[in-house]
């Protein structure tokens, strides 16, 4: 059996400590496997300005094509001298998202000079990502062809990975998406050479956990079905477990949910938070703990005011909703079948219990009129006394709606909208430039304007609204030439 390296990269946040290497470092302990890990990120963001940093970030992040070439020489100088000098038989490389391939570019060439007897091996999300900068080729085939990788993994790695590190030589790569088919056999994530107070909290050390994978929904402009067919959960149970040891363990007070749901199993998240009110008598400190994680908006029949109280006091106080329309027809289409009285109700039901909403809304989706955008100027003035309770704590109206790939609008609605792409949409992840004949006046200009509009109404009427300078920097770069 080898010692294992595992290699974060930028660009991602660095208020915790990253889960897919907290979840490696998990497995390896598991089978006994001696393990390091090169956390590059968080490296990267300590031994920069922030200046530095942003140009950086949005550099790897696709905000710009753009980066001094001595930020980037910079880069490449504190990659060889973090590393650890010592030789690993695997070094793994977690490929997050897209936006961390341009730094996959330029750190698989430093590792395998480095280690150049080591099989390095990539995974996640950006594995097959189309890679812009080569022809849209997938990463792994140009990483294949430069030979800067042995190996790699599509889709889950829990099981996969360990069968690799176990037997590396017998390892054979396929385009087979491994799927674990019961999440709750995987090992809890440890943070034993990822300490949580080492990264960049506010005050609160915490930790992130997956309790589900997929989603019970099939919203139109989303992916995670084309990503995960199956939607997959923990029991209650299984998942506290691990609550209570990274609270025992390693002090964190916070939970950060993976999940695209954390109430997609109501039987089982309902039965979560009991478990975690309960657990308050034997464990007090556990009445400081709070967790966060994306939430449906629900039927009042479904999620009672008991239920939210039942939130509450388990300490999740802190919510993320797809609202993404005011518009019950826009909503509709989307697949989102709640009304704008459920809306009402958990606006209410939040308040009275204390939780924080992020509301996450869309601007342009294909069928919207300018009735509908006007219907969410209305809300906003409806909803602007949450909005100063906090209760609504930031409505984040992004970028305009994008079509992405594999999502019912790309393969299921791109023909019969139809939708047509923007003969010059230079977007890395999903297309926003489109147009469609049955909504004609909802050109991107159009959603453009809307977007602003929306921006300025909520800030007159005092919203927080996050990520403003990046959203706004890649609509602007995008309106160049048109």
């Amino acid at each position: 059996m080898d010692t294992v390296l595992l290699v974060n990269l930028p660009r991602q946040d660095a208020e915790r400590a990253p889960a897919v290497i907290a979840g490696l470092a998990g497995i390896c302990k598991s089978v006994g496997i001696d393990y390091e890990v090169a956390d590059l990120n968080l490296q990267t963001i300590q031994a920069s300005t922030l200046a530095q940093w942003r140009e950086f970030q949005n550099y790897v992040g696709y905000f710009s094509n753009e980066c001094d070439p001595k930020l980037i020489q910079g880069f490449k100088d504190l990659v060889t001298s973090q590393l650890p000098k010592q030789q690993f038989g695997i070094v793994a490389v977690s490929l997050f998202t897209y936006e961390t391939l341009r730094s996959a570019h330029m750190v698989l060439p430093i590792l395998r000079q480095v280690y150049p007897d080591s099989k390095i091996i990539i995974g996640g999300h950006g594995t097959d990502f189309l890679d812009t900068d080569n022809n849209r080729q997938p990463f792994y085939k140009v990483a294949l062809e430069r030979n800067v990788i042995d190996a790699y993994i599509l889709g889950e790695a829990e099981e996969s990975f360990k069968e690799f590190i176990l037997n590396p030589d017998s390892w054979r790569n396929t385009n087979l998406k491994h799927q674990v088919s019961n999440l709750s056999t995987i090992p809890f994530a440890c943070y034993d050479k990822i300490l949580p107070q080492h990264y960049q909290h506010t005050g609160v050390i915490g930790t992130y956990i997956t309790g589900s994978r997929g989603c019970v929904r099939d919203c139109t402009f989303c992916d995670v079905k084309h990503i995960w067919d199956k939607f997959r959960f923990r029991t209650a149970e299984h998942i506290f477990a691990e609550i209570l040891e990274h609270h025992l363990e390693y002090n964190s007070m916070h939970i950060e949910f993976t999940d695209n749901l954390i109430n997609g199993s109501l039987t089982e998240f309902k039965k979560l938070n009991y478990l975690l009110v309960d657990a308050q008598k034997k464990y007090p400190s556990l009445k400081d703990l709070t967790f966060r994680g994306d939430f449906i908006c629900r039927p009042a029949n479904q999620f009672t005011e008991d239920d939210y109280r039942a939130m509450s006091q388990a300490g999740g106080t802190d919510i993320v909703v797809g609202i993404e329309s005011f518009s019950e027809p826009v909503r509709y289409h989307m697949g989102k079948r709640f009304t704008n009285e459920d809306i009402d109700f958990h606006l209410y039901a939040c308040g009275k219990y204390g939780i924080k909403n992020t509301f996450l809304m869309q601007v342009g989706y294909p069928t919207e009129t300018i009735e509908d955008h006007k219907t969410n100027l209305i809300y906003l003035e409806k909803y602007q006394k949450y909005g100063l309770a906090k209760v609504i704590k930031l409505i984040r109206w992004g970028f305009t709606t994008g079509i992405l790939p594999g999502s019912p609008l790309d393969t299921k609605f791109r023909h019969t909208l139809p939708i047509i792409d923007g003969e010059n949409d230079t977007e890395v992840y999903g297309k926003a430039q489109w147009t469609t004949p049955a909504n004609p006046t909802n050109t991107y200009e159009e959603r453009i304007r809307r977007r602003l509009e929306l921006h300025y109404a909520s800030k007159k009427l005092n919203y927080n609204q996050p990520r403003v300078h990046d959203e706004f920097l890649s609509i602007l770069a995008s309106l160049k030439g048109r």
